[in-house]
């Protein structure tokens, strides 16, 4: 299974917390289910958002100007 292809599964079936290192930056993502609503606070370094989808959190060029879509196979995720 592709990188990406893993991190999707744990973002929308699993809601699994995910963090990474990214240019030596502590980055993750953080799924929050309420009301049987998910959103996802996003982070990488000093930075923070929140997104309501998946694939909102998937396309933000959040990481120095890179998608995690962009990034999701050269990065090792550790699974919280």
């Amino acid at each position: 299974m592709k990188r990406l292809d893993e991190l999707k599964k744990a973002l929308t079936l699993e809601f699994c917390d995910i963090e990474f290192s990214f240019h030596g930056k502590n980055c993750g993502v953080e799924p929050i289910v309420e009301n049987s609503r998910a959103t996802y606070n996003v982070w990488c370094d000093n930075r923070l958002e929140t997104f309501k989808s998946a694939d909102e959190v998937l396309d933000s060029p959040m990481f120095d100007g890179k998608t995690l879509r962009e990034i999701a196979e050269d990065i090792v995720f550790f699974y919280v």
